[in-house]
């Protein structure tokens, strides 16, 4: 039995992946750079330090990435506001018995302290509260799917790679947990597809967290 579960944000606990899709469409429109939307939705999960130079290249990156990614924060706050950031079906019930079954929570995130602080106040939930550690791409030196937050949010939990498993809705979320060790379990719940998700190396994959809620013995099984 898995003794730690770790939890993506975006598109796993909230509904916000056309949101960031969009904020990502704006910035870089503002920026000269016309990119079809179904060619972004590939690069969304990955943090902004790799979403840029995979989809526009380093040259690009070294030039203009930080204001590309500040563009893409504003717009990201802006949308969120307005809209508002739907809590998944499931998502606080399943940190709630994951906390009464005494299982350690991390939450695992590209997304930075203020986009965090975006997405809790647009949803309504204070995330943070109901885990019981957080790492985010601000902490660590490369984000998703590099493994370094996988590997710090083990390491914050105090457990073995091998005793914990890793909830996300897209593949780069499949490969960090590859990568940094753990098990990966996959959401349909954000946009990708069952197929995408097993390739990237996801073990499972369920609809959304209410539907893990109901397969939870499975999932934290070894």
């Amino acid at each position: 039995m898995k003794r730690g579960f770790l939890l993506d944000l975006d598109g796993t606990l909230i509904d916000s992946n056309l949101a960031h899709l969009t904020a990502w469409h704006i910035a870089l429109a503002e920026l000269g750079h016309d990119i079809p939307p179904r060619r972004i939705a590939f690069e969304i999960g990955k943090g902004g330090d790799k979403l840029v130079p995979d989809l526009l290249g380093r040259n690009v990156e070294k030039r203009e990435g930080n204001r590309l990614r500040t563009r893409q924060k504003k717009a990201f706050g802006i949308l969120a506001g307005r809209h508002g950031l739907a809590p998944a079906p499931g998502a606080k019930a399943l940190l709630a018995e994951l906390r009464k079954r005494g299982i350690k929570t991390a939450l695992a995130t590209s997304s930075g302290d203020d986009t965090l602080g975006i997405a809790e106040h647009a949803s309504g939930v204070k995330w943070r509260s109901l885990v019981d550690e957080v790492v985010g791409g601000s902490d660590v030196e490369s984000s998703k799917p590099a493994p370094d937050i996988i590997e710090a949010a083990v390491e914050k939990l105090g457990l073995d790679a091998d005793d914990c498993a890793m909830l996300g809705d897209t593949p780069w979320d499949s490969l960090a947990a590859k990568r940094g060790g753990v098990v990966s379990v996959g959401l349909t719940f954000g946009g990708n597809t069952v197929a995408a998700l097993r390739r990237a190396g996801a073990r499972q994959v369920y609809r959304d967290p209410a539907d893990v809620l109901l397969h939870l013995d499975e999932v934290l099984a070894d």
